[in-house]
């Protein structure tokens, strides 16, 4: 049986964390091979495009994994405190 404790979450964490590098591996294969049919500022511009997007994703992996906020839409938007 597997061990569940702090280092290491459940059989399903792993066969997720496995399914998330085999997908990466995959990308990335094809942005080398793309890459590499690219001039300098193609290649450049593919970077920053990919770039972006990591930061989306993780910007949403970020949120999915954050507690609720205990703010208000007005509130944060504003800056002001929520009384209640």
């Amino acid at each position: 049986m597997a061990e569940v404790g702090p280092e290491r979450g459940p059989p399903a964490d792993d066969a997720q964390a496995d399914l998330v590098r085999v997908v990466l591996g995959d990308i990335e294969d094809r942005v080398q091979r793309q890459r590499a049919r690219l001039d300098q500022a193609g290649a450049n511009a593919l970077s920053v495009r990919l770039e972006l997007q990591a930061d989306c994703y993780a910007g949403v992996s970020g949120h999915s994994r954050s507690p609720p906020s205990v703010t208000s839409a007005s509130a944060s938007s504003t800056g002001a405190p929520v009384t209640g």
